[in-house]
């Protein structure tokens, strides 16, 4: 593909674009599909935010669209993170145009400094050839970090005969409001919950958002206090739903709470009628966890840095 394609910025009105692209691309199953199309809005609502909240650069100064001379959008270059991973995503019909321009362009944007130099990550589809090929090409090594996109078909999941005492609940209960955020905070570290709690107010304004899909375990001797929270994204165009984040209070972790939590959490989303359910998960750790309650394989990702950009 010969002709002219530009980049220019991202800003808010293009979201519903950038996410029929994004739809577009997880239909065809190829290796730009590695990320479900709802990860764009939990990164939109979510992360920037949350990237806002402590003074990290805008979210969205690091995401690029890559149009055709007729206006059409044909890439998409973003950092999810605030050590900027790039992401490289682009139309099949493009893909050797432009993935030299996007490399580029995020090796000048997208650099963190550490120790007075230039630092870039990024993901690559391990069956990415022609990506891969090319970072290397520009010095990026390849790192031990995984990170995997996993999916359970929820006509084939079977309820577990097990019982539990443990109740699933939604943030339709505005009792747990706060206590889900706390659980979500302290899961992750998170120095404060209150950053997660205010930035959740502008979640709720994502397009797709439902508070009877941001799932909360609780144990009924404490019905206000959630000890474990995800939150289900919808995807209207293949009727699917994903998963993030997922969160279990650590004074409950290595129990099987995790794993009672997301069986509830599949269990509903089929009583729903929802056809398929995809989580990320970092490391093999976590890919055995879901594979364990029933998820299988769909993509995986290998990170590759570069240390010393010019």
């Amino acid at each position: 593909m010969t002709s002219p394609l530009n980049v220019c910025e991202y800003n808010s009105d293009a979201f519903k674009e950038v996410e029929r692209f994004f739809d577009s691309l997880f239909k065809k199953r190829t290796v730009d599909a590695c990320w479900h199309p709802s990860r764009f809005e939990y990164a939109r609502y979510l992360v920037k935010p949350l990237f806002e909240k402590r003074g990290i650069t805008d979210w969205e100064d690091h995401v690029s669209l890559w149009r055709d001379d007729d206006g059409k959008l044909v890439g998409v270059t973003l950092s999810e993170a605030a050590d900027f991973n790039s992401f490289f995503f682009t139309s099949s019909e493009y893909r050797s145009a432009l993935l030299k321009q996007m490399l580029e362009w995020a090796m000048e944007t997208n650099y963190c400094l550490e120790d007075g130099r230039k630092k870039m990550t990024c993901w690559a589809d391990q069956e990415d050839n022609m990506l891969i090929m090319l970072l290397k090409e520009y010095g990026f090594d390849k790192d031990t970090g995984q990170e995997y996109l996993l999916v359970g078909d929820l006509n084939q999941y079977t309820q577990s005969l097990a019982t539990s005492h443990y109740r699933l609940r939604t943030l339709v209960d505005p009792n747990l409001y706060e206590s889900r955020m706390e659980c979500v905070a302290s899961a992750f570290q998170d120095r404060s919950h209150y950053d997660l709690l205010s930035s959740y107010k502008i979640t709720e304004n994502a397009p797709n958002y439902r508070q009877d899909l941001d799932f909360c375990l609780v144990d009924p001797l404490y019905p206000n206090t959630v000890i474990a929270a995800c939150t289900g994204w919808q995807n209207h165009a293949d009727n699917s739903v994903y998963l993030e984040p997922f969160a279990v209070a650590p004074q409950y972790q290595g129990q099987g709470v995790g794993t009672i939590f997301l069986r509830f959490v599949m269990t509903a989303l089929k009583c729903q009628g929802f056809r398929d359910v995809y989580v990320g998960a970092y490391g093999d750790g976590l890919k055995y966890f879901y594979c364990q309650a029933g998820f299988s394989h769909f993509r995986t990702l290998n990170h590759y840095s570069q240390s010393n950009l010019v």
